[in-house]
């Protein structure tokens, strides 16, 4: 991908954003001019944009600027007025072919569990649109009439195609399908992956320059293939892939980091938690000592991350679920819970890093605060090691404390677990959480 092409990318997603100025603009309409696979990208940026701007008006807690024409004039050159036709033919057809699609889908939401849409819900028992969903938090299972169910994980983005297809822009996706083998497929950024009557998974995420799609065969076989049809590839039971790259430049993997490709499954939705309401951290602010950050592979790995309401090391390349300290650092992180809060217990899960099980808080430490300036100590105490990677394996400590006030929670890692397989344990070891509850 050359950095031209990011370059015109950028410029077309300030036209969006309505944040581009009039030379910008000029040279964005002289590069859609000249070359198609452009083009082909603004039109698919446009759709998109419109999409979640659609979705979003219809969310009261949105405040979502408006793109009709007087408003968009406003604030742009005069001459954007000449892709704006453009523009309204893109979405008129792209709006025409969606409502065709929309009518004849019999895609239905059968379970759900604690879900946060962003946009406009689906309820259990309705059928799906053609609509791009944003599935912020929480579980979801899809039945198909290809006798196939699909468990997709937040955040995730997403599109039901039609009957036998879904597009996964980003997020975790499992699929068990009964039906004729290669009737249901996964479109990727990166390619198809068509299932040949199977239980398999994808996970889609982002670096800063690349996509990276990974894929594992639980029973059966799949087929993958990218716009390069020399790429076509057949994969079988226990074997994965690690698919990186943007757009036609598409490069196989089967290691990451010299471990196998490996996603974190979920044949079952669940039953939902009410319990999240209660929580004081789920959603506050998080600040650190560090974080490990890699962030050209999507190895980023925030303190924010313990407040998010996803467990069990899940998540997806620039977007996982746990805190890790830099490289041999314990690492500490404060959350603010925004005011002071009277607490009477903290529940604490701990990482592995995911299959690598090289990571992860022994010794630690507690501290609260009502002004951010002076602490005290209520916790002193040790979490065991998590043994692999499923979710049954990620229990939570549970502290019950005495009802004590405070709005500041200063989780202090005294010591941290290494990897005990690895030949130079030393070198992958630092401290770490998965998520943290207060209620």
């Amino acid at each position: 991908m050359s950095d031209s092409f990011m370059k015109n990318r950028e410029l077309i997603w300030k036209y969006l954003d309505q944040s581009i100025t009039e030379d910008e603009f000029n040279e964005l309409q002289v590069a859609l001019k000249e070359s198609q696979d452009l083009r082909k990208l603004y039109q698919h940026e446009v759709e998109v944009h419109q999409t979640f701007s659609e979705l979003r008006k219809s969310d009261k807690s949105s405040n979502v600027i408006s793109m009709n024409d007087q408003d968009f004039a406003l604030k742009q050159p005069n001459k954007l007025y000449y892709l704006l036709p453009w523009a309204a033919a893109l979405l008129i057809t792209s709006m025409y072919f969606w409502n065709l699609q929309s009518s004849k889908l019999k895609v239905t939401l059968v379970e759900a569990n604690s879900v946060d849409w962003r946009g406009q819900p689906v309820e259990i028992g309705e059928v799906f649109s053609n609509r791009i969903m944003h599935l912020m938090r929480g579980k979801i299972a899809l039945q198909f009439p290809t006798k196939t169910k699909a468990i997709i994980e937040g955040p995730a983005y997403f599109q039901v195609l039609n009957n036998h297809s879904v597009e996964l822009s980003s997020g975790l996706i499992t699929v068990e399908h009964d039906g004729k083998p290669g009737e249901f497929f996964v479109e990727t950024p990166l390619g198809k992956i068509t299932d040949l009557g199977t239980k398999f998974g994808v996970s889609v995420g982002h670096g800063t320059t690349e996509s990276l799609v990974m894929t594992e065969v639980i029973e059966g076989e799949i087929k993958v293939e990218t716009k390069d049809v020399s790429q076509k590839k057949h994969f079988l039971e226990g074997e994965s892939v690690l698919l990186t790259g943007y757009h036609d430049e598409v490069t196989y993997q089967n290691t990451f980091k010299n471990e196998q490709i490996k996603l974190n499954f979920s044949l079952e939705v669940g039953e939902n938690k009410n319990e999240e309401e209660l929580n004081f951290a789920l959603g506050k602010p998080v600040t650190a000592s560090g974080y490990w950050n890699n962030p050209r592979m999507g190895e980023v790995f925030p303190p924010t991350a313990v407040t998010d309401g996803r467990y069990a090391d899940s998540g997806t390349a620039g977007d996982w679920s746990f805190w890790l300290a830099p490289q041999h650092k314990n690492g500490y992180f404060v959350i603010d819970l925004e005011k002071v809060e009277l607490i009477k217990k903290i529940e604490l899960q701990n990482t592995r890093n995911r299959h690598y099980g090289d990571r992860g808080t022994e010794n630690f430490r507690i501290e609260i605060s009502t002004d951010g300036e002076n602490y005290i100590e209520i916790v002193n105490d040790k979490l065991n090691s998590i043994k692999s990677w499923n979710e049954a394996s990620y229990p939570f400590k549970v502290i019950d404390l005495e009802p004590v006030p405070a709005r500041y929670i200063k989780f202090i890692v005294e010591s941290h677990y290494q990897s005990t397989t690895k030949n130079n344990s030393s070198l992958h070891g630092s401290g770490g959480l998965s998520e943290i509850r207060i209620y």
